[in-house]
């Protein structure tokens, strides 16, 4: 019989377990839009920066880590998750900062 120590040790590094999936699985999200977004034109960074800004901003969307169910045609073809559409305004929030100060 396990006792209720060890079940909440358990549970405890399930769950910092788990957030450490969430907190890499976000900094990838962030380097891989980084890499990317860098490619684009000034022009589309802000065209896509409000798309991705409206879009996070409705009230069902959902930060989800990896089912891909956002489709959004102004990034590409292809359908995001929303943990990567979060990363990626916050990488195009930074970029739009940057070239402010330039």
């Amino acid at each position: 019989m396990t006792s209720i120590r060890e079940a909440l040790k358990r549970l405890l590094q399930r769950n910092a377990a788990a957030r450490e999936d969430v907190h890499n699985s976000a900094f990838s999200y962030a380097v891989y839009w980084t890499q990317l977004t860098r490619e684009w034109d000034a022009d589309r960074r802000r065209r896509v920066h409000a798309v991705v800004k409206a879009a996070i901003s409705k009230p069902d969307f959902i930060a989800n880590e990896f089912e891909r169910r956002y489709f959004t045609p102004e990034i590409d073809a292809n359908k995001h998750s929303g943990s990567s559409l979060v990363a990626l305004e916050k990488v195009l929030a930074s970029l739009a900062g940057d070239e402010m100060e330039e």
